[in-house]
């Protein structure tokens, strides 16, 4: 593709990314939402713990973003303790590159050291009152590392690239791009060797939205934007070609645009996959969904939700969901814990 300068800001609003990950335990769910600055490079986020939400933190970082970079992140949970690897776009000597920060996010149990609470099944806001503890899930995370990870890929990034992410295991992550010939691409991180790039599908729109998720280490599920029908398409991560892709919708909706924000995520007590796009420019928001091993997806919409004036990220764990994006100027929520939506709530 050729050189590509540093991409230049500010943003407009209907130009931000969001991305969101989750941890969750039998009384705690922390959620870090990560979203661009529109006037600045920064790459700023907001913690949330059992839906409490925490002050606005900026990432301070070695290798600067671009501006109105996409975002992808993925969180590792062992023993309580949350890290986080969160990916975005930046330029060196006017190459497109894809750059990673290790955050290390604390315990989960934001009531740790309080014996007689903890660990009881009470959620934790019932436990720090009783435990006079000051709820810690909201806090900054501390920045471990920061590099660059595409060095050693032969095609390079596309300069309008969009980025999913996947943790696979516990040492392993999937990094999902667009090539410099336009393909998606995964980069392979799973051992101390470092990153490797694998060519994954074809026929891929350029600057296409991205978006992926699983039920277990190989049931991986891939959407993007096709170049010759600009419809959304998927194709599971274990049978990869340019001829193994599917469209979700042959026949899409008015508010569909080839250049709609996606992001998906996995309900795993339904066996429900989810897939979500939203069109800044209508605030439209319209979700895919597929059970078990049913092929067909289904499309729905509910009144409930928001109108974004943005990307949008959607989380799933158990029975529950959760979307973030931008309205009316504020990170705003939609709630769902396994029966019908709750209004759009700004986060507090």
């Amino acid at each position: 593709t050729g050189p590509a300068p540093r991409k230049t800001g500010p943003i407009d609003a209907d130009e931000r990314f969001l991305t969101a990950v989750v941890a969750a335990d039998d009384d705690d769910e922390n959620f870090q939402v990560f979203y661009n600055d529109l006037n600045t490079t920064n790459i700023l986020y907001r913690r949330m713990h059992d839906d409490n939400g925490g002050p606005e933190h900026t990432l301070d970082l070695d290798i600067e973003p671009n501006y109105g970079t996409p975002l992808a992140a993925t969180l590792r949970l062992a023993s309580s303790i949350m890290t986080t690897q969160l990916f975005y776009v930046t330029t060196e000597d006017n190459e497109t590159q894809i750059a990673q920060v290790t955050l290390n996010c604390g315990n989960l149990n934001a009531d740790e050291g309080d014996e007689e609470n903890d660990g009881d099944g009470e959620d934790d806001d019932d436990d720090n009152q009783a435990g006079g503890n000051t709820n810690s899930g909201t806090a900054a995370c501390a920045v471990a590392s920061n590099s660059i990870i595409s060095t050693n890929l032969t095609n390079g990034v596309h300069p309008d690239s969009k980025l999913a992410a996947l943790r696979l295991g516990n040492d392993s992550v999937r990094v999902y791009f667009q090539a410099g010939g336009t393909n998606i691409w995964a980069l392979n991180g799973d051992d101390a060797a470092g990153w490797a790039g694998s060519n994954l599908m074809g026929g891929v729109r350029p600057g296409s939205s991205i978006a992926a998720t699983r039920s277990n280490a190989t049931d991986v599920q891939v959407f993007f934007v096709a170049n010759q029908t600009g419809l959304m398409r998927t194709f599971n991560y274990d049978n990869v070609g340019s001829d193994d892709s599917q469209a979700v919708d042959d026949q899409p909706g008015s508010s569909w645009r080839a250049s709609a924000f996606l992001d998906a995520t996995y309900i795993p007590s339904l066996a429900s996959y989810r897939v979500f796009y939203t069109n800044p420019s209508s605030g439209a928001i319209v979700s895919y969904s597929r059970n078990g091993t049913q092929t067909a997806w289904t499309s729905s919409s509910d009144n409930a939700w928001g109108r974004p004036a943005s990307g949008i990220t959607a989380v799933g764990w158990q029975d529950n969901v959760r979307l973030f994006y931008y309205q009316s100027g504020r990170l705003t929520m939609s709630v769902n814990d396994g029966d019908d939506w709750d209004n759009a709530e700004p986060v507090a």
